[in-house]
């Protein structure tokens, strides 16, 4: 079973069975299990955590160079693309900024990707985004007040593209606010895939600490926050949850060079 554990200073709940990378939510009653020690890239960066509008701050940043993209400009996958690769060809120059256009049933979301902090994670992300992988799958883990998740091409939580990429924390970004994305992984550090997760509030627990090594971060709602707090509250075993229709990225660096 794949899990993905989001520990607290207090315990755990069980996890589900199938399969599927599942949120383990803390609860009083249970008890945290032994993992590794915290630990960062240290990689050096032009992004502070000066940066980033305060904690607690409307999510929507029209001082974002992603605000006002012209999503039209994205990069269009071909038809009938694979989903399960080796590896991820590198497709980013790591000094440039991405934005990542999500759309769904009720809008689209927009997210400015931090290549410079998580390199590795954003170029993933671009590389399924522009074969196509990401669409129209399923929002298959969703709770009110905690996350979005999607990126299973199985809908069912255990699915990925072939491959893994190692963990990415920087102590520059925080789980501090709502609309930051982050990365899903099992309860080893470097299992991360394709799947990924949008917060709705401060989830502190995702941070590194002395019981776990955190989740990356490799962006952040810019615009349409509240596109995705319409996404349908769903869990493993439920209905279809909503649809991911594509995701679409842009070089905007590129763009205005």
């Amino acid at each position: 079973m794949i899990v993905l554990h989001i520990l607290s200073s207090i315990s755990r709940l069980a996890c589900f069975a199938g399969g599927a990378i599942v949120l383990l939510i803390a609860l009083t009653g249970c008890t945290t299990s032994a993992v590794q020690a915290p630990a960062g890239n240290g990689a050096a960066s032009s992004l502070s955590a000066s940066a980033l509008p305060a904690p607690g701050a409307t999510v929507d940043d029209p001082q974002s160079p992603c605000y006002n993209a012209n999503q039209a400009l994205a990069v269009q996958p071909l038809a009938n693309a694979p989903k399960q690769f080796a590896a991820p060809a590198q497709v980013i120059d790591p000094s440039h900024t991405y934005c990542a256009f999500m759309t769904t049933d009720h809008g689209v979301i927009v997210v400015e990707m931090y290549a410079r902090l998580a390199p590795k994670h954003v170029n993933n992300l671009v590389f399924l985004a522009n074969e196509g992988f990401y669409d129209n799958i399923t929002w298959h883990r969703v709770i009110t007040g905690f996350v979005a998740q999607t990126g299973d091409p199985l809908a069912t939580g255990g699915g990925g593209p072939g491959y893994t990429i190692p963990l990415e924390v920087n102590p520059a970004l925080k789980y501090d606010r709502a609309g930051m994305l982050g990365m899903a992984r099992t309860s080893d550090p470097n299992s991360a895939g394709s799947q990924f997760f949008i917060t709705y509030g401060p989830l502190p627990n995702l941070d590194p600490s002395a019981q776990s090594q955190g989740y990356t971060i490799f962006g952040r709602v810019v615009k349409g926050m509240n596109v995705a707090l319409q996404i349908k509250p769903r869990d493993q075993g439920d209905p279809p949850g909503d649809r991911l229709v594509s995701i679409r990225t842009l070089d905007v660096t590129a763009v205005k060079q």
